[in-house]
Order: structure tokens, then C-alpha cells, then sequence
């Protein structure tokens, strides 16, 4: 006695889910998937444009969603929101004026000036080296000295002169 009931309870419960479910629309009938295959064809051509891509992207998701078509989105989809640029834009930058100082007068002002050369000793003459670009001149000697990064060679003797 317990076997039928068993058996039927068993099939009652398999074929149940079963019964509850509308039957599944797919494939669609041949004119919906013929416009499938034209909206895929829009959406994949490199001669449309983006608005065209954009609304055979919208009408083939709504195909999608139900054979009849929706115009609403569903609940779980999430309403596209407007671009926005990955920092906050702000206006030009423009270069501040500069300060304007007006001397009064009985107001003591302070002049910065770049500081003289300093005056190379030659220390065998003890007489200052003239430069000039690169080299310099032994007033003394009139010898020719050549520059070096820390001071002058004479290039007769081969003495060098410390800067």
C-alpha cells in the first residue's frame, strides 16, 4: 500500500514544476529571429552609425526580453546614467598679474645685484689674471692661459693657476 503512494507522490512532485511553467518561447517564431539577425547585422556593420547602433541595441534587447517586445526596463536592470569626466572639470587657469611696487619715498629699499667676478691671482706674477672667453691673460707675461674647470694652465710652462 505504501508503494503507489510513494510512486505517485514521486511523480506528482516531477511533473508539477513542470506543469507550473508557461512553455519557453524559444526559438522565436521565423519573422522575430529574422529581425534578430538584422539588428545583430546593424550592430556589428562598421557603416552604421552609434545613434543606429544604440536603438537596434535597445529594440533587440527588448526582443530578447519577451517575443512581444518591452518598452519598460525590467526591475533588476539599472537606468543608464549620463557620462561624466573621470576629474571634475574647472575653467581656464589663467597666469596672475604681477605685484606692482611703487617706491615711496623716506622708505629704504633693498637692491639685490649680482655679486663681481671673482679675481684670479697668478702665484708667480701675484698679479691678477683678465679673463676672457675660455682663457685668460698673464698681464704680466702676456702669456695665454686656458681655462679648466678649477682654474688656468699656461700652456708654455704647464703650470697651473687655482681659480
Amino acid at each position: 500500500m505504501r508503494a503507489p503512494i510513494i510512486l505517485s507522490s514521486l511523480l506528482v512532485a516531477l511533473a508539477l514544476p513542470a506543469i507550473a511553467q508557461e512553455p519557453a518561447g524559444w526559438p522565436p517564431p521565423g519573422a522575430t529571429a529574422d529581425r534578430m539577425h538584422e539588428l545583430q547585422a546593424i550592430i556589428g556593420s562598421p557603416e552604421s552609425s552609434g545613434a543606429q547602433r544604440e536603438t537596434a541595441r535597445k529594440e533587440l534587447s527588448d526582443l530578447l526580453k519577451s517575443p512581444a517586445g518591452q518598452s519598460r526596463p525590467t526591475p533588476d536592470e539599472k537606468p543608464v546614467a549620463a557620462r561624466r569626466a573621470a576629474i571634475e572639470p574647472f575653467g581656464q587657469i589663467v597666469k596672475p598679474a604681477p605685484p606692482v611696487t611703487v617706491p615711496m619715498p623716506g622708505v629704504a629699499t633693498v637692491e639685490v645685484v649680482t655679486p663681481p667676478p671673482r679675481i684670479t691671482i697668478s702665484p708667480p706674477t701675484g698679479r691678477p689674471v683678465v679673463p676672457s672667453i675660455g682663457s685668460a691673460v698673464d698681464p704680466r707675461t702676456g702669456h695665454i692661459l686656458h681655462e679648466t674647470p678649477s682654474g688656468f694652465i699656461d700652456p708654455r710652462t704647464g703650470q697651473f693657476t687655482p681659480k
